[in-house]
């Protein structure tokens, strides 16, 4: 699918506008970000090779690749840290992981870094990352926590709860090692007989919370969320379910071919995430309990196995709260001021069947001077790749001829957006602002998009605005999602 979505669309990449813009010159006193580490670092112990593609999208490209490229070797059999101090204005920040100690069940990374001795004359984005390779094999046994911290001891960062994904059907040396093995608090085991045919079935009931969405529709309810790392094991990601029924009355009755009449909630079963034409389960909004269990059923038969042996059917079974949403609702989870964008993470609910166009709107925008106001608008952040692993972000037109910023084909309702400001002409004070698509009689320049040089304060300041800005901004869409209105202060 990523594939696909990289050949739809092509986007001038960041790369290409680091190079082939210049820079220019800003007050020598200043340095726009503060002190390190900055507002987008980003600390991580991962296990294996797969976790690192899976965290690498979450940096600026110029950083993932530096760790591609890095002395870190073939992770296959070690773990990776890695360590990304976050967008620097300016050359000459350093950063480096000093050394890993493992105490009993936690481990601590030293992470030492340092700033140039004197602000530079100009603003010229930089990515100071460092990453190091460290044997699996002196780790503690998972689950187990990880601090980063630099050399005077100051905590920079805890990562807890860190265990490998779980084993899929392909790689499991016994058939009970499919799926979850860690933090099990109970086992139900049952063997059974059907004539001469034998098999098993090993219901896992797990200690970890999960957290999953609801939301009602003409048909049912669907059912959605992000799923522990642990169970996005590629194309073997287990099919989940939420359940009512106690772990015993599981393992009784399940068999591979039926578990949507044993993994129910209520006689229903309500597939998580599902995203075929019967994705909405036929169940009332008022039958939908708070409390619940996720299921996720995986099924192995080793190929030597006797023909007698019917193989093994495992669930893992993990307590989950289910929180209700209303429809075509945009959450923002939350927000991060960097000193030339403004990173939103952002949840869609429901998750979305299909691409979606969003617009972002500056609610009374504020005018620093005469005929000008300050607009905002969405895009996937100058630093960062728009082709991400579950979606790719776009602009382009609507059928309706308007402009928007497009989740193309999202496979999932966590998203991560970015905002700039952009200079709009306005004869009048406006009620709201879409940079994107101006009122009659306003005109807005969109060049801040390309510009590597671009900072808020610096683009504040050529508007005769000093410190800090609150925007009133909301996420509307022609499709019917929407916001709720919410500020950022802009540094």
């Amino acid at each position: 699918m990523r594939n696909r979505r990289a050949n739809r669309f092509r986007w001038l990449s960041p790369v290409v506008l680091v190079l082939a813009t210049a820079a220019l010159p800003v007050a020598a006193a200043v340095r726009p970000a503060g002190p390190p580490p900055f507002p987008d670092a980003r600390f991580r112990l991962l296990l294996d090779a797969a976790a690192l593609q899976g965290f690498l999208p979450q940096l600026p490209t110029l950083a993932a690749e530096a760790v591609r490229r890095g002395p870190i070797g073939s992770p296959d059999g070690d773990a990776v840290v890695v360590a990304f101090l976050g967008t620097a204005p300016q050359k000459g920040y350093t950063i480096a992981i000093q050394g890993v100690t493992v105490r009993g069940a936690q481990v601590e990374v030293t992470v030492g870094f340092q700033a140039p001795l004197r602000p530079a004359e100009r603003v010229e984005y930089d990515y100071p990352v460092d990453a190091r390779a460290y044997p699996r094999g002196r780790l503690p046994r998972p689950p187990f926590h990880v601090v980063f911290r630099t050399p005077s001891g100051r905590e920079l960062f805890r990562q807890t709860d860190i265990r490998p994904r779980a084993t899929p059907p392909t790689a499991a040396r016994r058939e009970e090692d499919v799926g979850d093995p860690y933090q099990v608090a109970r086992v139900v085991r049952h063997e059974f007989r059907d004539g001469r045919f034998r098999g098993r079935r090993l219901v896992r009931v797990h200690t970890p919370q999960v957290e999953l969405f609801w939301t009602p529709e003409p048909r049912g309810v669907v059912v959605y969320g992000s799923l522990p790392e642990w169970l996005q094991v590629g194309p073997h990601t287990p099919t989940c379910a939420v359940t009512d029924r106690a772990p015993e009355a599981i393992a009784d009755p399940l068999r591979g071919s039926n578990a949507d009449r044993t993994l129910t909630l209520g006689d229903v079963w309500v597939e998580v995430n599902a995203r075929h034409a019967r994705r909405a389960a036929p169940i009332r909004p008022e039958s939908v309990p708070q409390r619940a269990w996720l299921a996720c059923l995986w099924s192995v038969r080793q190929s030597d196995a006797p023909d007698e042996w019917l193989g093994t059917h495992v669930v893992d079974l993990y307590p989950v709260w289910l929180r209700q949403r209303a429809p075509r609702t945009v959450e923002v989870v939350g927000w991060t001021a960097l000193f030339h964008d403004v990173a939103l993470h952002l949840r869609l609910h429901p998750a979305p069947a299909e691409s979606v166009p969003l617009d972002l709107v500056v609610l009374r925008p504020p005018r620093p001077r005469g005929d000008v106001a300050v607009g905002a608008y969405l895009y996937y952040g100058f630093d960062r790749d728009p082709t991400r692993p579950q979606y790719a972000v776009h602009l382009g037109k609507g059928s309706d001829g308007r402009f928007y910023t497009w989740l193309v084909e999202p496979e999932t309702h966590d998203l991560d957006l970015y905002v700039r400001l952009a200079r709009c002409e306005a004869p009048a004070p406006l009620v709201q602002l879409s940079v994107w698509n101006p009122p009659p009689g306003v005109r807005c320049d969109t060049n801040t998009a390309v510009q590597a040089f671009y900072t808020h304060a610096g683009f504040l300041s050529s508007l005769g605005h000093s410190g800090p800005l609150t925007l009133m901004l909301q996420v509307v869409s022609p499709q019917g999602w929407r916001s709720v209105p919410f500020s950022v202060e802009v540094p």
